[in-house]
């Protein structure tokens, strides 16, 4: 693990046994334990609903929304969100530290397969809105002005973030480092992404 140092808004977070901060939307169960692949559907409405930062649970500023994503989701034209926004420090954390995001050799999901139903609080409702590996090609890292919520078709209650975009900001990041966009753009050329995923992508290279 890289020694990256935790920024202000996250310092006061409770830490997982190595010592990461536990975002704020993350399901704890019945014995406390953290299941970061799971989100606490009551967290997650309050950071939706009060534009909240989904990794400190503090208040964001106007046009200080970041997202965190694959190629598909910031950059095609109807791309939309289940993760919510964070701060620009907190977001920049996370793309360093969060083991599906940053981690090479992440294969597989552990959270799922520690939490047993026996350990699901009755009261409290879950989401788990990780994506099986593989992951995406590379993270895109971006700020917006402000998101639109959109209710899932799936009758799951779930919402989905629509940013407002063009984007104000992008970073890109592989493996907890960051590339450039000519890099990026080399991974998205060499995939199997059709040009119509890429219409929000920045111009120039």
């Amino acid at each position: 693990m890289k020694d990256i140092p935790i920024p202000f808004n996250l310092s006061t977070n409770d830490r997982d046994r190595r010592g990461l901060p536990i975002p704020f939307i993350v399901y704890r169960d019945m014995h406390g334990v953290p299941h970061f692949t799971v989100d606490n559907t009551s967290a997650l409405n309050l950071v939706l609903a009060e534009r909240l930062c989904g990794l400190c649970g503090k208040p964001l500023k106007m046009g200080q929304m970041w997202l965190i994503g694959g190629p598909i989701s910031a950059f095609h034209e109807d791309g939309l969100y289940i993760e919510p926004h964070a701060h620009e420090e907190c977001a920049r954390y996370a793309v360093q530290v969060c083991p599906f995001i940053a981690a090479s050799n992440y294969s597989r999901r552990i959270e799922a397969k520690t939490l047993k139903p026996g350990a699901i609080d009755e009261m409290e409702q879950v989401h788990d809105n990780q994506n099986a590996p593989p992951r995406p090609l590379f993270f895109a890292l971006t700020r917006t002005s402000g998101v639109k919520l959109i209710d899932a078709d799936d009758g799951s209650g779930q919402k989905h973030i629509q940013p407002r975009r063009p984007w104000k900001e992008i970073e890109f990041w592989k493996n907890g480092e960051r590339i450039s966009q000519e890099e990026a753009q080399k991974l998205a050329e060499a995939s199997d992404l059709p040009p119509s995923a890429l219409k929000w992508w920045p111009a120039g290279r």
